[in-house]
């Protein structure tokens, strides 16, 4: 039915009816057209001569179908068809010689091989598609690479000729290509004008591997049967108040049967008021532009402050006005903190006694040589001191630990600055923090600080793990409440444990008596009377 025709039927001729039949004029088709003769006698088909039977004309199938219609020197008699029967041997002989009907076979032979009539212009845009492709896979690698460690990229580039105020994406790039062929021809080819190595492109880079994990991530949260809102705001070094925004969902694999919690980071968002109001018309805003339903919060977490947490006007209760079963949740993490917090400022002494340390931590770090003068060489000089943390208390562990362990140290230090200064403010400075530490108090508020701080960084730590959940923190929390009272019963361990290291480094351990100062006496005054100063 489909394909080439080539009948082979009594062909009729192309003369009137009145014509005899003998007439020597009257000629027709002839099937052995469709071959031709070698030398040896074989016939070889025709594949491109056609027959059509309506026109009664033979016609050249492949220059009908592939011939260059805009070509100026097209001939259409063997596409239109033709008819000239007693000429017709020279007319073929002619035609298979023509450029055109070459041209014409060469072009079925491609189509034939389901090849494209451009082939190598093809294949050279396949290349240098595959080439960029791959250009931009090493680019966004090396970027991955660079932003899960909190690397900057850039640096001063642009700005100066010297290679030496590039940034680490650039320093990367030249790195890899000593190594990688295909970036090695992106930046030594003089050919190669585009490099896609600017700030803008890289800017352009970083928002688009954004928007995928967003996607990513917003799939999975509408996949989830419910999700909570994690929120907090803090100012960047603009100033401007940023509102950090996360999703907490478990994604359920029900191929494996297991089940994952996680915490997804969306983005920072600015807020320019900071009232109730405005923080859920944020929550709502995102969640818009990112098409997830609000009513299938079932989690609030944010801080204690006011505006968060009012139970008759906050966020919490503006939410839970929409959405009942959205449970507000106050970070145990960050109330855990608060109670240490609330801790250290019970008495001066503790106050004093944390102000000592970081007092301790600035001296040294302010000056080289004094940092220098700590004793080094052994073990213990690979726990340097450490600044006391003012919002994450787990962290004064650190600074804790570091002290006690390093204290021999740094009573030495102080104790020799303050003999052989030749600068009087730091012959003072060491001194008075040497008087504050040498003492038997101090002594056993550091053991006792280290013990309560070991037990509440371990708790905090994992309070603050993404795989958490409501249980766990009132495990955690009770084992915390466990520990404390333990260490409550064991201050006559903590007494002798302070004592056995006063001992071990020369401070007395009797208190320090201070002289009673009364009050001065006027003339009139009765005698004897030695009244207290207020």
């Amino acid at each position: 039915m489909f394909g080439p025709c080539k009948p082979n039927i009594k062909f009729p001729d192309n003369l009137p009816t009145y014509y005899n039949n003998s007439d020597p004029k009257r000629r027709t088709f002839s099937s052995e057209y469709y071959f031709v003769t070698n030398p040896t006698g074989i016939k070889i088909p025709r594949l491109w001569l056609c027959y059509s039977v309506a026109l009664n004309k033979a016609y050249c199938e492949t220059c009908w179908l592939f011939a260059d219609r805009k070509n100026p020197k097209l001939k259409l008699n063997w596409i239109n068809g033709i008819n000239d029967w007693q000429h017709m041997s020279q007319k073929i002989q002619v035609h298979e010689l023509s450029t055109q009907h070459i041209e014409a076979i060469k072009l079925r032979v491609l189509w034939v091989k389901n090849q494209t009539i451009d082939k190598k212009l093809e294949e050279h845009i396949s290349d240098e598609a595959r080439y960029w492709r791959d250009i931009l896979t090493r680019l966004i690698k090396i970027i991955l690479f660079l932003t899960s460690g909190n690397t900057a990229l850039r640096g001063n580039e642009g700005k100066t000729e010297n290679l030496g105020d590039e940034g680490n994406f650039l320093r990367t790039v030249r790195l890899l290509a000593d190594f990688d062929p295909v970036l090695n021809k992106l930046l030594y080819k003089e050919e190669t004008q585009t490099k896609y190595l600017s700030w803008k492109i890289q800017n352009e880079l970083i928002d688009l591997l954004a928007t995928n994990m967003r996607t990513i991530i917003c799939d999975e949260v509408r996949s989830a049967q419910c999700f909570a809102i994690i929120m907090d705001s803090t100012q960047d070094v603009t100033k401007i108040d940023q509102v950090s925004f996360i999703l907490r969902h478990v994604v359920v694999n029900h191929i494996d049967r297991t089940f994952q919690l996680k915490e997804s980071f969306l983005g920072f968002f600015t807020l320019d008021k900071h009232g109730a109001e405005n923080h859920v018309n944020l929550i709502k805003d995102v969640l818009n532009v990112f098409n997830l339903d609000l009513k299938k919060c079932r989690g609030q977490g944010y801080d204690g402050a006011a505006v968060m947490s009012g139970i008759y006007s906050g966020v919490q209760k503006r939410i839970c006005d929409i959405i009942p079963s959205a449970s507000y949740v106050h970070c145990t993490a960050h109330n855990l903190n608060l109670v240490l917090c609330d801790l250290s400022k019970t008495t001066p002494k503790m106050s004093q006694f944390f102000d000592t340390i970081q007092d301790i931590f600035l001296f040294f770090s302010k000056s080289a040589p004094r940092w220098a003068s700590l004793a080094l060489g052994n073990d213990t000089a690979k726990i340097v001191l450490k600044k006391v943390c003012t919002t994450r208390w787990e962290a004064k562990h650190n600074a804790v630990y570091a002290l006690k362990t390093r204290f021999i140290a740094v009573l030495k230090s102080l104790t020799n600055m303050s003999l052989t200064s030749n600068k009087s403010d730091e012959k003072l400075m060491a001194a008075g923090l040497k008087k504050k530490i040498e003492s038997f108090q101090f002594i056993l508020l550091l053991t006792i600080w280290e013990n309560v701080l070991r037990n509440f960084q371990l708790v905090s730590k994992k309070l603050q793990g993404t795989d958490t959940h409501l249980q766990d923190a009132c495990e955690f929390l009770k084992q915390a409440t466990v520990s404390m009272m333990n260490l409550r019963n064991q201050y006559e361990a903590l007494v002798s444990s302070a004592t056995d290291q006063c001992n071990k480094w020369g401070i007395p351990i009797q208190p320090t008596i201070h002289r009673r100062v009364y009050s001065k006496r006027f003339f009139g005054d009765v005698d004897g009377d030695r009244r207290l100063p207020k």
